[in-house]
C-alpha cells in the first residue's frame, strides 16, 4: 500500500491547519496499491481489518469520500490552549484485496484566536446618536486583524458591515431607537483562515421625565417663586435621588443648581430676573443628566405683573360639566396663559393685567376674541366672574326649516365684562364628529337665531349666515362677529315632496294625499308632525330590514373615535401650509375619561396637540386638536405615522394610522418686499419700513394680514412687531413704523414681513421677507471701556502727548539696561535648535521670553554639565530626562544623593509651581513618570542594562527610567561599579541606531577621581564609553563641578557642554581663554538655574545663555520607606522575569504569565504596591511551580576582578589605538596647509 498527500481538513473546509480553540477537524489520506507498474486507488478496505488511524491513544476507523482513494477520519477536536500543537497520526488497514500497509506521520496545527473587543454606552437616550467600537486582535501572534469585516448585529439581525483599519480597529456609529427597550449587540469577526472572534452586550435605551411646577405661574410684587418636580427614569420607573437639577433660562438671572431626594423630588426658591421684570415673562427651564449621560428637560413660564383672577362655571343647564380651556394671548409680550374648566364645571386662575387675544375651545369648537380690553385697567387681584357662558340647544328647538337638516346647535351668551371690549371675534364650529349624517358638506352654512339662555328657546327666526368651510379640518367659520346668541349648522336638503314618494310610497300611501297636499301650504305645524312621522317610520323599516344582522352586533366599545381607526387620517399639504384636524373621543362609559394622546412615524415632526389631554364626561363627546404644519424645506412626498390615543390607564390605546402626502409647492399668490427707508436708528427711535405686496394675479383679490418684526440675529427672537391688514389687487404699499427697544445693541438687524392669506382652496399660506437695518448710536454718545467718548478721546490726547514723551525716556532707558545687561547675548535665532517632534524643551533663552530647545538626537555625542554646587546642574539634567522620556527615549541614571526618587510623583510644591507662568507651563502639566528605584549595595552586581536597552518598545510609548541609587558605595566601589556597568553594556553588543534610544546621566562624576578615592578604572572606562556609544544610539549625561575634572579624551569626544554658576578660578580662566572676556563675566554673575550652553553646530558656534524650566515630577526625594519597597518589588519582577525567559526557552506556555506579570510592571512604575502585591500573589507561586517541574534555578551574578581586567586593557588598547590614528592623520592635515 502507498500512503500519500496527507492533510488536515478543518470545519470551515481550508486546509491551512489553522484552528480556533477546540475546532473539530478531520485527518485525511491518499491510500493507493502498488503492483510496481502502476498505483490503484483503494476504495474499500478488508472487512476483518479495516483503515484506521491512532492519534495519541485513541484509535480512529477511517470512511473512504468516493473520491481519488481519499480517506477520512472522523472528528477530531482541536486543543484550547493557544499556539503550535505537535501530534503524531499512525495509519494501517488492508485493502479489499488484503495487502496490508502502514503510515506513520508527525503533524502540527496553529491555534489562533480573535480577542474582539467591544466598547460602547450601557445607556442611551431616544434617537441618540451612539458608537459602537473595538479592536480585533489575532492572539497568540498579538498584531492586529487588518481590513477584515465585521459583522456588527442587533437582536440577531445584521445591522452593519464594517471594516477593521491597519491597527484593527473598527467604529460604527448609528441611531439609537426612539423606543424605551433594551437589545442586545453583538460583533463577530472571521479571518480568511476561519479563525473566529465575537463579543456582544445589552444596550439600553433610557430617558429621563423630569416634571416642572411654578409655585406662582402669575407673580404680583412677589419678589421670589419656586419651582419643583419629580424626576423619574424610564423605563425602568424609578425615582432618581441624589441627581443634580439644572435650573436656567430667561425667568432667573443666574444658573443654579438642586438635588433630588431619595424619591426623585426636587425643589429651588429663586429670585424673580430682571428680565422677567422689564418683558413680563420669565421662562424657568430644568434640565437633568444621570452618570449614563440619559438626560430629560422640561421648561414652564411665569408672568410677572399685576395678577387678575378669571374665574367661574360652565356648566349645560342639565348641570353636566363643559370641557372648555380658556387661552390669553398676550398682545405686548410673547405668553399664552391657560385655564382650563375642572371636572366639577368650575374653573379658576390668574392672568395678569393686560390686553389679549382670547380663545375659547369647548366641545372641539372654538370663539376667538380679538383685543381684549377687559383686563387692560383691572387692578391688584380683581376678579373676572363668568366671561361666557356655554349650552347646547335642545333638538325640537334646533329646527331651522324644512329643507335644512340640523347638523349641530350651540347657544353662547358672554358676560357683561366682556361684551363691548373687544375688536372683534370669530366663530369655528366643528361639525367632524357628525360626518355620517351630512351628504354634502358644500351645502353647509351656519343659522342664527336670538336666545334666551335661561328658558332655553328662540325667541326669533334662524337667519342663515353662510361661513367659510375647511374640508380638512371640518369646521365652519364666522367672522367679524360683535354679539353671540344661538348658532346652528345645517345642511340644505331637497324639497319633502321630492323624497317622500319613491322612498316611502307603499307605507305611507293612503296618508299622501291628505296631508302632503297642505304641506304645500303655509302650515308649518303639519309639516313638522309630518316629517318626525316619516322619520319615525323611516327608522322602523330600517330597523326591521336589520333585525338578523343586530342579534350578531358586537357591544359597543368604551371609547369611539372619529376619524375611525380603519379610515385614518389622509391629508394633502402643501410646504409651509398649517391644517388643524380634530379627532372626536365618544365616551360610552358611565366614568369620566381622561384622554392623552402622542406620535410616532415619520409624521411625528409635523404634528403637534392643542391639549395635552382631554376630559371627557360619560356619554359627552371630546375633541384632541392637532395640529399639523408642514416646514417650507420638506421635500414633496408620502410620510406616514401613527397617532395613539389612551383612554385612561385601563382601556387599550388606540392607533390612528396618519398619512400625509406632501406636494409640490404651488406658486403664491403673494409676494412680498419689504426696505428700511433709515439706514440706521438710535435705540428707542422708530424705523420706517416700507412694505409692498404684489397680486401675482392668480385671484383679483387676495386679504393679508401683514406682521412687520424686528428680529435679534443672533438669537433669532422677535423684539418687537406690529400687525396691519392690508387688501391687495394689484399692488399695494404702505409704510409702518417700528420702534426698537432702548435697549437694543449696536449691530444689524432682520426687519422681517410676514403676510398671512387665505387661497381659493381655503389653505393658510404665507409668503415673507427680510432686510437688515442698522441700529447705532451716535459716536460722542457711545462709550469706550464704559467711559463717555468725550472723556475717553480727550485722555487719549493726553495720552498721546505723554506716550511721545514716554519713547523718548524709553529710548534713554534701553541705553541704561544694555549697560546693565546680566548676560551676552549675541544670538543667531535661525541657527539655534527649533521646536520638532525630536526637539526637548529646557527653558527660555535668557533675558527674552522666547523658549529655547535642544535637539535629542544630538545627544549621541554626549554632555558635560559643570557648575558648583548649588547651581541647577542636578535641575537641568532632570530637565533632560523628562524630555527624553516624553519622546520615548529610556533613561538610567546613577544617583548618589536619592533625589532623583522624586521622579515616581508629581511636582507639588509651590516652590516650583510658581515658576511654571515663567516659562508657558501649566500646573496641570506636572507629573509622575513611570520608575524603577534600584539600590546598589555590592559593586560587582550584574545590572543585565544590555537586556534593559534593547527592550521592546511601542510607537509613541513614554520612555522607562531606572534610578540606580549608588549612595551606599564609596568612592572606591564606585569606580568599580561604573566600569563593571559601562562593560555590561559592551558585552550585550546593542543593534545600532540612528536616533537617540537610550540617555545615561552620571551624576558627580568627580567622584570617580583620584584625589576622591577613585582608582581610575571607572574615568577609562567612561572614555571608551564617548568613543563607542555614539552608533548604538546611548547618549551620556556627565555632571561634575568643573569640566577639568573630565580627561582631555573625553572633552575630546564630548560636543555640548552646559556652563552653569561657578566661582572656581581655573575654570574662568578657561572660559575666558575658550569664549572672551564678556562670557566669563556672564557665567561668573549667572542666577540659579541659569547656564552656558555651547555647541558648534548652535548659534555659528558662538555660546548662549538659557533659563533652565521648572522640573514637572517631585522636588524632593521619596521616603527611606518607600525607596525600600520600590527597591524590593524592582528586585522581585526583574528575578520573575529571568525565571519566565528560562521558562519560554525551555517551550513552556507562559502567555498567561507574561500579561499578568507585565500588569504587575506597570502597577510598579506607578507605585500602586497593593495592586502589584495582587498581581505576585497570583504568578509569583505559578512561576515557582513551573521552575521546580523544570528544575530551572536562577543564581546571582557578579563581575570577578579577572573580566574587569580583561575589560580595563581592552579600552586602553582602543585609547592608544585612537592615538596612533590621531598622530597619522595630523601630519596630513600639516601638509595640506603647506600645499
Amino acid at each position: 500500500l502507498y500512503f500519500s498527500e496527507f492533510g488536515l481538513l478543518d470545519s470551515h473546509g481550508q486546509t491551512d491547519r489553522v484552528l480556533n480553540p477546540g475546532e473539530n477537524y478531520r485527518l485525511f489520506v491518499r491510500i493507493q496499491e502498488f503492483n510496481g507498474t502502476i498505483y490503484a486507488d483503494v476504495e474499500s478496505a478488508l472487512p476483518g481489518n479495516p483503515f484506521k488511524v491512532t492519534v495519541g491513544t485513541v484509535e480512529y476507523t477511517l470512511t473512504y469520500t468516493g473520491t481519488r482513494g481519499i480517506w477520512m477520519s472522523p472528528d477530531l477536536f482541536a486543543e484550547t490552549q493557544l499556539g503550535t500543537h505537535y501530534l503524531s497520526a499512525f495509519f494501517s488497514g488492508a485493502s479489499e484485496n488484503d495487502i496490508y500497509g502502514t503510515y506513520t506521520v508527525a503533524y502540527s496545527y496553529d491555534v489562533k484566536t480573535v480577542w474582539l473587543s467591544m466598547s460602547f454606552d450601557n445607556a442611551v437616550n431616544p434617537g441618540e446618536n451612539t458608537m459602537i467600537s473595538g479592536t480585533a486582535i489575532l492572539l497568540p501572534d498579538y498584531t492586529p486583524v487588518r481590513r477584515e469585516n465585521v459583522i456588527i448585529r442587533k437582536d440577531d439581525e445584521p445591522m452593519a458591515i464594517v471594516q477593521t483599519d491597519t491597527l484593527g480597529n473598527y467604529s460604527y456609529s448609528f441611531l439609537a431607537p426612539t423606543e424605551l427597550e433594551n437589545y442586545l449587540l453583538s460583533v463577530t469577526l472571521t479571518t480568511p483562515q476561519g479563525i473566529e472572534g465575537e463579543n456582544s452586550g445589552r444596550q439600553w435605551v433610557k430617558t429621563i421625565e423630569i416634571s416642572i411646577f411654578l409655585g406662582m405661574q402669575v407673580v404680583g410684587a412677589a419678589e421670589t417663586d419656586n419651582v419643583s418636580g419629580y424626576v423619574i427614569l424610564w423605563p425602568d420607573n424609578v425615582p432618581i435621588g441624589g441627581l443634580q437639577v439644572r435650573v436656567f433660562g430667561s425667568g432667573l438671572d443666574n444658573e443654579q443648581v438642586t438635588y433630588t431626594n431619595d424619591e426623585g423630588y426636587y425643589f429651588l426658591e429663586f429670585r424673580i430676573s430682571d428680565f422677567a421684570r422689564n418683558y413680563g415673562y420669565g421662562e424657568v427651564r430644568v434640565q437633568v443628566r444621570n452618570p449614563d449621560n440619559i438626560y430629560g428637560e422640561n421648561a414652564e413660564n411665569y408672568y410677572v405683573g399685576t395678577p387678575v383672577v378669571v374665574r367661574g362655571v360652565m356648566k349645560s343647564a342639565e348641570g353636566l360639566a363643559i370641557p372648555a380651556t380658556f387661552e390669553f394671548r398676550s398682545r405686548s409680550i410673547p405668553s399664552t396663559l391657560r385655564i382650563s374648566v375642572r371636572p366639577d364645571g368650575s374653573y379658576y386662575g390668574v392672568i395678569i393685567e393686560d390686553n389679549y387675544d382670547l380663545t375659547v375651545r369647548f366641545l372641539g369648537h372654538s370663539i376667538v376674541f380679538y383685543d381684549v380690553r377687559t383686563f387692560g385697567r383691572a387692578v391688584q387681584w380683581e376678579n373676572f366672574d363668568n366671561l361666557i357662558r356655554l349650552d347646547n340647544v335642545p333638538r325640537p328647538a334646533a329646527y331651522v326649516a324644512d329643507n335644512v337638516n340640523t347638523i349641530l346647535a350651540v347657544a353662547i351668551e358672554i358676560g357683561s365684562r366682556l361684551a363691548d371690549n373687544f375688536q372683534t371675534a370669530t366663530l369655528v364650529l366643528n361639525y367632524s364628529s357628525e360626518l355620517w349624517r351630512i351628504n354634502d358638506e358644500s351645502k353647509l352654512a351656519v343659522y342664527k337665531a336670538s336666545w334666551d339662555m335661561a328658558r332655553r328657546e328662540n325667541t326669533g327666526r334662524w337667519m342663515r349666515l353662510g361661513g367659510t368651510i375647511d374640508k380638512v379640518s371640518h369646521t365652519i367659520t364666522l367672522t367679524g362677529l360683535r354679539s353671540f346668541s344661538a348658532y346652528a349648522v345645517g345642511e340644505t336638503i331637497p324639497a319633502m315632496q321630492d323624497v317622500v314618494g319613491p322612498i316611502f310610497g307603499p307605507l305611507v300611501g293612503p296618508i299622501q294625499g291628505p296631508i302632503i297636499g297642505p304641506l304645500r301650504g303655509p302650515i308649518p305645524d303639519y309639516s313638522g308632525t309630518l316629517r318626525w312621522i316619516l322619520n319615525l317610520l323611516s327608522d322602523v323599516q330600517q330597523l326591521m330590514e336589520n333585525m338578523p344582522a343586530l342579534e350578531n352586533l358586537p357591544t359597543t366599545p368604551p371609547v369611539e373615535v372619529t376619524p375611525s381607526p380603519s379610515a385614518g387620517i389622509s391629508l394633502d399639504m402643501y410646504p409651509g401650509e398649517t391644517a388643524r384636524v380634530p379627532l372626536t373621543v365618544k365616551n360610552n362609559s358611565d366614568t369620566p375619561v381622561v384622554v392623552t394622546a402622542s406620535k410616532t412615524g415619520q409624521t411625528a415632526g409635523f404634528i403637534s396637540f392643542e391639549e395635552p389631554f382631554v376630559v371627557v364626561q360619560p356619554g359627552d363627546v371630546g375633541r384632541v386638536m392637532l395640529v399639523v404644519h408642514i416646514p417650507d424645506n420638506t421635500q414633496k412626498g408620502l410620510y406616514t405615522g401613527t397617532v395613539f390615543l389612551y383612554p385612561g390607564i385601563t382601556q387599550t390605546p388606540i392607533e390612528i394610522p396618519v398619512k400625509i402626502r406632501v406636494l409640490a409647492p404651488t406658486r403664491s399668490l403673494l409676494d412680498v418686499r419689504i426696505a428700511a427707508l433709515l439706514p440706521s436708528v438710535p435705540p428707542g427711535k422708530y424705523q420706517k419700513a416700507e412694505v409692498t405686496l404684489y397680486n401675482m394675479g392668480e385671484e383679483s383679490r387676495v386679504d393679508a394680514v401683514v406682521r412687520v418684526q424686528l428680529v435679534d440675529p443672533d438669537s433669532l427672537a422677535v423684539l418687537n412687531e406690529v400687525e396691519e391688514t392690508m387688501a391687495v389687487e394689484t399692488s399695494l404699499s404702505r409704510v409702518i413704523a417700528i420702534k426698537v427697544p432702548e435697549n437694543a445693541e449696536e449691530k444689524y438687524y432682520y426687519l422681517r414681513a410676514i403676510a398671512n392669506y387665505l387661497t381659493g382652496e381655503n389653505r393658510q399660506m404665507q409668503a415673507s421677507a427680510l432686510v437688515s437695518m442698522a441700529v447705532s448710536i451716535p459716536f460722542w454718545d457711545k462709550t469706550t471701556y464704559g467711559v463717555p467718548n468725550k472723556i475717553f478721546y480727550s485722555a487719549l490726547a493726553a495720552a498721546a502727548a505723554a506716550g511721545v514723551a514716554g519713547y523718548l525716556y524709553y529710548r534713554r532707558l534701553k541705553k541704561i539696561r544694555e549697560a546693565m545687561r546680566r548676560y551676552e547675548r549675541v544670538l543667531s535665532i535661525a541657527e539655534l535648535p527649533q521646536p520638532g517632534p525630536r526637539s526637548a524643551f529646557i527653558g527660555r533663552l535668557a533675558e527674552t521670553t522666547r523658549k529655547a530647545y535642544l535637539y535629542l538626537d544630538d545627544l549621541k555625542t554626549h554632555m558635560i554639565v559643570a557648575g558648583a554646587t548649588g547651581a541647577g546642574k542636578t535641575i537641568f539634567c532632570q530637565d533632560l530626562a523628562e524630555e527624553a522620556l516624553l519622546h520615548g527615549v529610556d533613561v538610567f541614571v546613577f544617583d548618589p544623593t536619592a533625589q532623583w526618587t522624586g521622579f515616581a510623583q508629581k511636582c507639588t510644591e509651590h516652590e516650583m509651581l510658581r515658576h511654571y507662568d515663567k516659562f508657558g507651563m501649566k500646573e496641570s502639566q506636572a507629573m509622575a513618570f513611570p520608575c524603577y528605584i534600584k539600590r546598589v549595595r555590592e559593586p560587582t552586581e550584574y545590572l543585565n542594562l544590555g537586556k534593559l536597552i534593547k527592550r521592546p518598545r511601542k510607537e509613541g510609548e513614554m520612555g522607562r527610567i531606572w534610578i540606580f541609587l549608588i549612595d551606599q558605595l564609596d568612592s572606591r566601589d564606585l569606580d568599580v561599579f561604573i566600569a563593571n556597568t559601562i562593560n555590561d553594556i559592551f558585552k550585550s553588543n546593542p543593534e545600532e541606531s540612528q536616533q537617540l534610544r537610550v540617555l545615561i546621566i552620571f551624576d558627580e562624576v568627580h567622584r570617580l577621581l583620584p584625589r576622591f578615592g577613585g582608582k581610575g578604572l571607572g574615568i577609562t572606562m567612561l572614555e571608551r564609553g564617548v568613543r563607542e556609544f555614539r552608533k548604538w544610539g546611548i547618549g551620556l549625561v556627565l555632571s561634575s563641578q568643573v569640566v577639568a575634572d573630565f580627561e582631555k579624551e573625553i572633552r575630546a569626544n564630548i560636543r555640548t557642554q552646559i556652563q552653569l554658576w561657578t566661582r572656581d578660578e581655573e575654570e574662568l580662566e578657561r572660559i575666558k581663554e575658550k569664549f572672551g572676556l564678556t562670557y566669563m563675566q556672564s557665567v561668573a554673575k549667572a542666577a540659579v538655574g541659569t547656564g552656558m550652553v555651547f555647541n558648534s553646530d548652535y548659534n555659528k558656534g558662538r555660546p548662549y545663555f538659557i533659563h533652565f524650566r521648572p522640573i514637572l515630577h517631585k522636588l524632593t526625594r521619596l521616603d527611606e520607606e518607600t525607596i525600600e519597597k520600590w527597591d524590593r518589588y524592582t528586585r522581585r519582577l526583574e528575578v520573575l522575569q529571568e525565571k519566565l525567559d528560562r521558562l519560554k526557552e525551555a517551550g513552556a506556555d507562559v502567555f498567561d504569565l507574561e500579561i499578568e506579570l507585565g500588569l504587575a510592571r506597570r502597577k510598579l512604575e506607578e507605585g500602586s504596591f497593593d495592586v502589584v502585591d495582587l498581581y505576585l500573589e497570583s504568578v509569583e507561586p505559578r512561576i515557582e511551580k513551573e521552575c521546580r517541574v523544570r528544575k530551572i534555578e536562577i543564581r546571582k551574578v557578579r563581575v570577578t576582578e579577572e573580566e574587569l581586567r580583561r575589560a580595563e586593557a581592552e579600552a586602553k588598547r582602543e585609547r592608544l589605538e585612537a592615538e596612533r590614528a590621531a598622530n597619522r592623520k595630523q601630519p596630513k592635515e600639516k601638509t595640506g596647509e603647506t600645499k
